[in-house]
């Protein structure tokens, strides 16, 4: 018989300053920075798991998540007198397609898989300071990232290492003159480096001026500078630094920042779902939220899961109530996904054996999975042997044993009548979500600053905050 799931608590107390409900790295911001600044909190979430859009799963885990139904309707409300306005969820995964009969089962808790990545954190960028200065480094453990590798002229290439012996002494000698001239000019703060001219135009541009091949060029765009699309409008950046990355994979991101609430007393409840907002029956402004408990809870601020739909009604009689002139979007904006124009395309793949010598560490696919993996008949690739193989033109591979191909739908923060956080985007770092989550603290906290305690110097017992 299968287990009956745990009942649901009921909450104490009935009254926040904010209610967050999903647990993605945007939320799990907001729930440890509100608390931090001394307001009540409740986090919900309706997964069992931490992290939403951003988590880490199992291998059963995510199987189970990307083959969820389209629209996951709410429980039925015994009243709708204009009070209430119901939610339903939606999948934000499309067109997935998965090819392999793996059985991992048994191995299942011997790794996990990223949803929303794998991506990167450079030592020196604003997540990374936002990780100290809160605690939530207390809570994580990284590890570097072992080699950039580029894919040029049909081959794997490490990008950025002088001992790779594919470089010849030439190509090598330039590059170092090339490094050099960037370091002189970063450090020269002003008193010299290079003429306006070449600071000022695209970097595609100003590698061509420095008489670089293109194999070298390659290498500082994709490899060293990890850009992302074509370079031909982007201006010439500062260096970045080293690449660290999460040890269990980035789903501990939004766990550290739960922890840090929960330090501080914070409550957080998984299997919580909201199944409705509590309105106003004359004004139609947002009072508090339903959840599948039955229980109500109030608050002065919302902030929702993006993959949330709400009724439209409620959102266009309270567009009439923003300035023309208010930064806040119009309500229009703030219905979910239903508002969503933008896909990003991934693929997680699972491999016997990794694509670079001497290695046995995942990786971040930035090229076609054709070029750089061998593809067997994956329903029997469990009765081979080897882990790499050889295609028709005797290059080493290899194999390929298991892959997800899904579209994820993207919608960036919106502010009021409900905020909602920006969905997983497709850039390698945290950058531009980091961004949109402080913007959406300043609006509802526009006198706080973030994370502006220290955190706690001693040890302190950790206290979960959980009413699991």
């Amino acid at each position: 018989m299968a287990e009956e799931a745990p009942p649901q608590p009921l909450i104490d107390p009935t009254h926040f300053d904010l209610i967050v409900s999903g647990t993605g790295l945007p939320e799990s911001i907001l729930f440890a920075s509100a608390t931090a600044a001394g307001k009540s909190v409740l986090h919900v979430d309706s997964n069992p798991f931490y992290g939403s859009h951003f988590a880490s799963h199992s291998f059963p885990s995510l199987l189970s998540l990307l083959q969820q139904p389209p629209l996951l309707q709410p429980e039925a409300s015994d009243e709708d007198d204009g009070g209430f306005v119901p939610v339903s969820r939606r999948s934000i995964y499309l067109d997935v397609e998965i090819s392999g009969a793996l059985t991992l089962e048994p191995y299942s808790r011997s790794f996990s898989l990223d949803l929303a990545g794998p991506r990167i954190l450079y030592c020196s960028d604003p997540a990374v300071e936002m990780m100290l200065k809160s605690g939530a480094s207390h809570h994580l453990e990284f590890k570097s990232v072992l080699a950039s590798l580029i894919y040029f002229e049909g081959k794997l290439h490490s990008g950025g290492d002088l001992q790779d012996k594919s470089l010849g002494l030439a190509e090598k000698n330039r590059m170092m003159r090339f490094i050099r001239l960037v370091t002189g000019h970063i450090g020269s703060d002003g008193g010299g480096g290079l003429p306006d001219e070449d600071a000022e135009v695209p970097m595609a541009e100003f590698l061509d001026r420095q008489g670089l091949s293109a194999k070298i060029k390659s290498i500082i765009l994709y490899a060293i500078v990890m850009a992302d699309y074509d370079q031909d409008n982007q201006r010439f950046p500062n260096a970045v630094g080293a690449f660290i990355y999460p040890i269990y994979g980035q789903g501990e991101l939004p766990q550290a920042f739960c922890r840090c609430a929960a330090v501080k007393g914070a409550i957080y409840v998984l299997r919580m779902p909201v199944t409705g907002l509590l309105v106003d029956k004359e004004t139609k402004q947002y009072k508090g939220v339903r959840l599948s408990s039955g229980q109500d809870i109030f608050s002065h601020h919302l902030v929702m899961d993006p993959s949330f739909i709400a009724q439209h009604s409620f959102f266009s009689t309270n567009a009439s109530s923003h300035h023309e002139d208010s930064e806040v979007p119009k309500a229009k904006e703030c219905q979910g996904l239903s508002s969503s124009t933008t896909k990003v395309a991934r693929a997680i793949c699972i491999t016997k054996g990794s694509i670079w010598p001497d290695s046995s560490n995942l990786l971040h696919l930035h090229a076609a999975m054709n070029a750089i993996l061998l593809h067997s008949d994956m329903n029997d690739s469990q009765n081979s042997a080897s882990t790499v193989s050889e295609d028709s033109e005797g290059e080493t591979k290899p194999t390929l044993m298991w892959s997800a191909l899904f579209v994820q739908e993207f919608k960036e923060a919106s502010l009021e009548p409900v905020c909602s956080c920006p969905m997983p985007d497709g850039n390698l770092d945290y950058g531009e979500l980091l961004e949109a989550t402080i913007k959406l603290f300043h609006h509802m906290y526009p006198q706080e600053e973030i994370f502006a305690k220290p955190p706690p110097t001693e040890d302190t017992e950790e206290d979960d905050g959980s009413l699991e």
